[in-house]
């Protein structure tokens, strides 16, 4: 989720928290480590950055040791508070924290956000950095920052104990967990507990608190509550929640890949989420309000032709999913909770996903389709997505305007549509170094495994061969048509599918096959798969059944039908 690096952020884009590397550090190439050469073999793919300009770094020593006693005093002091962070367990920057309250109403949550805003001022060598990085690029054990790490990893970050300049918003729900108002402030807080999400959930698990957790275990059950209510209104409502499995990578001290397998979502993470939710989106709302532009997060509706691949493929897989030129997000929601205990519901979730389109930073509010949102916002982490410290900005430009003011408006325009074209590119290629660089250690990985044989489900065809995705390993393979013996292969591309001239055996999306582990290029981070003797030709896809499809029975026990971001 969301501190920790990933291999598909866009399941996680309701969270509107970015992925996080373990032990975050700038890239330095000359480091020797064993898997040094596959990532800095991403990075100068990429051309991402690999040091900061001296003058960037003298300005944020600079920053970072300046004096914040007169800005506090002018502040809202919440130092009293019981403000706690939850993130994963390496975790140096900390640019979100919590608090919950119970009223006798509902429910007091405080989001507060690290100012950020504070210390990179607009135009300054440390902005014009940050906004050509655009955010910061995560890959396993390894980091490239927006802000330097006197910023990043300590003014700016809300470690515990620590006086700390803050965003807060303050909402007030009602006991169903609708809010009711809410308001901003510039604050001064102190987080009490520095909590990660394995310590929460293993409080939540077991009931018993630990050391770290005792002095906020009454607040994180209350908090628990809150957002198990936000979660659920939010679903009523019709907000999408892809639970894909995160592909995990684990590096020994020496950067050596000693495991490879699937991240847990945790209930620990969706609390986070759904606070984060709540504070973009009443971000993005009062703005609107004003009657002011605002960079937007926004995800366009589905096109027609995607989605009528995905009811094609939902009716191969045994699913019933008829579309329309008003779909829904409700629709997509209710779909999911439907097939949410089938044995292929991954592969539901991840054929939907590729269906939608891709969410972006633009001025045209045309809303949030996945997260059923009318306006959303990315504003809940200022230290690693430049998006977010510059709708800082315009909060504090806001603060005290009641209306539209047409000359801040058009003055604004213009650097909103500069700043969403160029974050959403800088995303695009962070997010496709990530998947990368998790592909080529993912092959280091099996390169050491090779004949190994393991269970799988086929992903995608393809005209030369099919993908599998290795059942509790989350890496994903090819096996090539070519190395397919006894029989030539048709691709049936309306069907997904490749089907043998005189066998007549099938090989489906969704299919579950047995394969071994060929060939590994860690460099390509290409990984080849074969069918072990014996498997060519028995397995789910059978011979004579070309030409029809199997319904599948739901969980409940009766062929399943659609209505669902």
């Amino acid at each position: 989720m969301r501190k920790e690096w990933k291999s598909r952020r866009r399941s996680r884009e309701a969270a509107g928290r970015p992925a996080k590397a373990r032990g975050p550090r700038e890239a330095r190439p000359g480091e020797p480590r064993a898997s040094g050469a596959d990532l800095l073999s991403v990075v100068r793919t990429f051309g991402f950055p690999t040091a900061f300009p001296a003058s960037v770094l003298r300005e944020a020593d600079r920053e970072a040791a300046k004096e914040t006693a007169a800005e506090e005093s002018r502040r809202v002091d919440r130092t009293k508070d019981l403000v706690y962070t939850i993130d994963p367990s390496d975790a140096k920057d900390h640019d979100d924290a919590i608090s919950v309250e119970r009223r006798k109403d509902g429910y007091r949550l405080g989001v507060h956000i690290a100012d950020v805003s504070f210390y990179v001022r607009e135009g300054s060598a440390l902005d014009r950095e940050a906004f050509r990085r655009g955010n910061s690029v995560y890959l396993p054990g390894f980091v490239i920052p927006m802000l330097p790490e006197p910023l990043s990893n300590d003014v700016c970050s809300l470690r515990p104990n620590r006086r700390r300049l803050a965003h807060t918003i303050v909402i007030d729900f009602d006991a169903n967990g609708s809010p009711i108002k809410w308001r901003f402030e510039e604050s001064v807080i102190r987080s009490r507990a520095k909590l990660s999400y394995e310590e929460v959930q293993r409080f939540f698990d077991e009931g018993k608190a630990d050391a770290k957790t005792l002095r906020v275990a009454e607040n994180l059950l209350l908090a628990r509550t809150l957002a198990r209510l936000l979660f659920r209104r939010r679903s009523e409502e019709g907000s999408l929640d892809f639970d894909l499995p995160e592909a995990k990578v684990v590096l020994d001290e020496r950067g050596e890949v000693v495991e490879i397998g699937r991240r847990v979502r945790l209930e620990s993470h969706r609390l986070i989420e759904e606070f984060m939710l709540a504070a973009n989106r009443a971000v993005a709302v009062e703005v609107m309000r004003k009657g002011q532009p605002l960079l937007y997060r926004v995800h366009g509706r589905p096109d027609r032709e995607s989605l009528a691949f995905f009811s094609y493929m939902m009716d191969r897989l045994g699913y019933s999913f008829p579309v329309s030129d008003d779909m829904r997000p409700i629709r997509f929601a209710r779909f999911l909770e439907k097939i949410k205990l089938a044995p292929d519901a991954d592969l539901v979730h991840e054929l939907m996903l590729r269906s939608m389109q891709k969410a972006v930073y633009q001025r045209e509010n045309i809303g949030h389709f996945g997260l059923a949102f009318r306006h959303y916002t990315h504003f809940t982490s200022p230290i690693r997505r430049y998006p977010d410290l510059f709708v800082h900005r315009m909060l504090r430009a806001l603060r005290g305007r009641s209306g539209y003011v047409p000359s801040y408006a058009r003055r604004l325009a213009p650097r909103i549509d500069a700043v969403g074209k160029h974050c959403s590119e800088t995303e695009r290629a962070a997010e496709a170094a990530e998947r990368l660089a998790v592909r080529m250690l993912q092959a280091r990985y099996l390169a050491k495994r090779l004949g190994e044989e393991f269970e799988g489900r086929i992903t995608g065809v393809v005209r030369f061969g099919f993908f599998v995705r290795i059942d509790g390993l989350g890496a994903e393979g090819l096996v090539r048509t070519s190395l397919l013996e006894g029989d030539e292969f048709r691709f049936d591309e309306r069907n997904a599918r490749l089907i043998g001239r005189r066998t007549r055996t099938v090989f489906r999306m969704g299919d579950r096959v047995r394969v071994g582990i060929a060939r590994a290029d860690p460099s390509r981070g290409e990984i080849d798969l074969y069918l072990p003797r014996g498997e060519e030709g028995g397995r789910e896809s059978r011979r004579g059944q070309t030409g029809r499809t199997r319904r599948r029975q739901s969980p409940s026990g009766r062929s399943s039908s659609a209505g669902c971001s």
